[in-house]
């Protein structure tokens, strides 16, 4: 939502002299996508490759959604639990969702050998 009228035209602007990139509603091809562009434009160097976002990706969501599930597993019925994880993870804010991704890259960098 736009506290005013046609900011979203403002910020399109600002797309152009961009090439858009389909990403055909895959995920994968979504990771690509953006990994492109942010070498392509923001000149960012030496990304790990897009399988290997995508791996941390669903590695992250699994974990989020594990450690969400913990919260009213087993104090609720399995598919009770399952249904607060998933509504918590849809309605997180960005904030927690920064957070949460900080914190998982952390133990990341911890558990894997130097």
């Amino acid at each position: 939502m736009e506290a005013s009228d046609y900011n979203y035209m403002k910020a399109l602007s600002d797309f152009s002299g961009f090439d858009i990139k389909s990403h055909a509603n895959s995920p994968q091809n979504l990771i690509n996508s953006v990994r492109s562009w942010l070498i392509t434009t923001g000149k960012l160097r030496n990304l790990d490759t897009g399988k290997k976002i995508w791996f941390q990706f669903n590695e992250f969501n699994q974990k989020i959604f594990d450690l969400k599930f913990g919260k009213y597993f087993p104090e609720f019925p399995e598919t009770i639990a399952t249904e607060m994880a998933n509504e918590e993870i849809d309605l997180m804010p960005i904030p927690e969702l920064i957070e949460n991704i900080s914190l998982f890259f952390n133990q990341t960098k911890k558990a894997s050998p130097s």
